[in-house]
């Protein structure tokens, strides 16, 4: 119930009937997940789920239940997203700057909807070694300054900056998916632009502090403004 956040994660499934995320509802409030920069991986099997709302217990599923996915990508599973209507509340996948396959969604009708916009299908995402679980993104993967442009700064999976220019193209631009590819010669990226090997040194937040002042003259007339 309530809201959920998952952001900055990797997610991995091993077995059939199994899924990344999914949502159910509860009878007395409405449940929210927001998920942002996600990697769900699956294991290429039958009956395996990206993210869905359910809603199982359809007598109790009364209040509004949706999954909001962005910046995130979605692989090895038979259905990218689901939905399944029940109880009388919305039941919603919305995903927007994400990249699946759209085609293999199920939508159960009724009650129940999928919202898509700016997805995007690439087929091979270009992971350093997903065999080897390693889902870092390569240089000149087409899934590179491909999220949305508003998204605001922060930190990836890996600690590291979260919208930077990974294409070098002179547009900072966040990636999708769990990690961002830092630019060659950035803390803990390489120099062949590969993933990162350790993580970063933390970043410096401390505001500018003044050690010392002095003005000539010092005297100051009323209300005299100092930038």
């Amino acid at each position: 119930r309530n809201t959920t956040t998952i952001a900055g994660s990797l997610i991995r499934t091993t077995d059939t009937n199994a899924w990344g995320i999914f949502a159910e509802g509860g009878p007395s409030s409405e449940t929210v997940v927001s998920a942002d920069g996600v990697t769900i991986v699956g294991p290429g099997l039958p009956d395996t789920i990206g993210a869905g709302v359910g809603a199982e217990l359809a007598g109790a599923d009364i209040t509004d239940i949706s999954i909001n996915l962005a910046n995130s990508i979605i692989r090895g599973v038979s259905t990218p997203l689901s939905t399944k209507p029940g109880g009388a509340g919305k039941i919603m996948v919305s995903s927007a700057y994400s990249d699946y396959d759209p085609s293999r969604n199920s939508n159960g009708g009724g009650n129940a909807s999928i919202n898509e916009t700016n997805i995007s299908n690439v087929g091979d995402a270009r992971f350093v070694d997903a065999a080897g679980g390693d889902y870092h993104l390569q240089p000149g993967s087409p899934l590179i300054d491909m999220g949305d442009p508003t998204t605001s700064q922060g930190l990836d999976l890996d600690g590291s900056a979260l919208v930077t220019d990974g294409n070098a193209d002179g547009a900072a631009r966040r990636d999708l998916g769990a990690f961002e590819l830092q630019p060659a010669g950035s803390p803990g990226q390489p120099s062949g632009g590969t993933a990162p090997v350790d993580r970063p040194a933390p970043v410096d937040r401390q505001a500018p502090l003044v050690s010392g002042f002095r003005a000539t003259p010092a005297v100051f007339t009323h209300r005299t403004r100092f930038r």
